[in-house]
């Protein structure tokens, strides 16, 4: 007698080391980029949030019955670089309006009605772009519905995490430590003289690129289309291979 055994243990302990993986290489370049235009605490804040989202997207999961497995894992790996999307334009306004003048509670209620709406309608396409894979048919319909699931269910708790807890951290923080301005204590002279040169040479060189591209639109679009052009003859010359599906032989053993 002839049965496949197929180690789906290491396939998913394997699984569980790339989402690691990425959780962490995610984390820590989200948190480097805030660090650099910032500060430390606004930095940390918003590193909270991913953690919280991947916890309560697993608590949903399992209370619709789903188990840790490759599809679940293949959902948060897709999901993960998009979590803290939605709480990085948050934090950035409100850090925005306390350098104002406002204080933290008050740049969150205006940071939030300012937002609201753009960050809504650009989780709601994320999450509508994804969507359709949950109406196939079939065996592999049933495969396909829990990727699209998942993701949806991250970034709506996502969105949980960066208008409700991230506001509420951020007051917390100015209670705690005084008013935020996205320094440490006892270098906030140093911090904020290379970190104030730093985003205004990001800020000329944008400038002067986007000058460039105003003042010759024609080459900038040629270029984009060429390079469009470029990446799907790449494509369909097969210099990039598709593999819809990756192949796993089957181990097999005899009774």
């Amino acid at each position: 007698v002839q049965h496949p055994l197929v180690r789906a243990k290491t396939d998913v302990e394997m699984a569980i080391g790339v989402m690691q993986n990425n959780a962490l290489l995610g984390l820590f370049f989200v948190m480097l980029v805030c660090w650099i235009f910032l500060g430390t605490r606004i930095a940390l804040m918003v590193g909270f949030g991913l953690p919280f989202s991947l916890a309560a997207t697993f608590w949903v999961l399992h209370s619709f019955g789903m188990t840790l497995n490759m599809s679940v894992l293949l959902g948060v790996v897709i999901a993960l670089g998009m979590l803290v999307d939605d709480a990085v334009v948050v934090v950035e306004t409100i850090y925005f309006r306390t350098q104002r003048g406002d204080t933290a509670l008050e740049g969150a209620i205006g940071a939030l009605k300012e937002v609201f709406q753009p960050v809504t309608a650009s989780v709601l396409t994320t999450i509508a772009a994804f969507l359709p894979l949950m109406l196939l048919p079939g065996i592999v319909g049933k495969f396909m519905f829990v990727i699209p699931f998942v993701v949806a269910v991250a970034l709506a708790l996502s969105l949980i995490e960066a208008y409700w807890m991230l506001p509420s951290h951020m007051v917390w923080l100015e209670g705690k430590f005084g008013r935020i301005r996205g320094l440490d204590s006892g270098t906030e002279e140093n911090e904020e003289h290379w970190r104030t040169r730093f985003s205004r040479t990001i800020r000329l060189k944008y400038a002067k690129a986007l000058l460039v591209a105003l003042r010759k639109p024609k080459q900038v679009l040629s270029g984009a289309i060429f390079l469009l052009v470029l990446a799907i003859a790449s494509i369909g010359f097969e210099l990039v291979r598709v593999q819809f599906f990756a192949f796993d032989t089957l181990r097999l053993f005899y009774l």
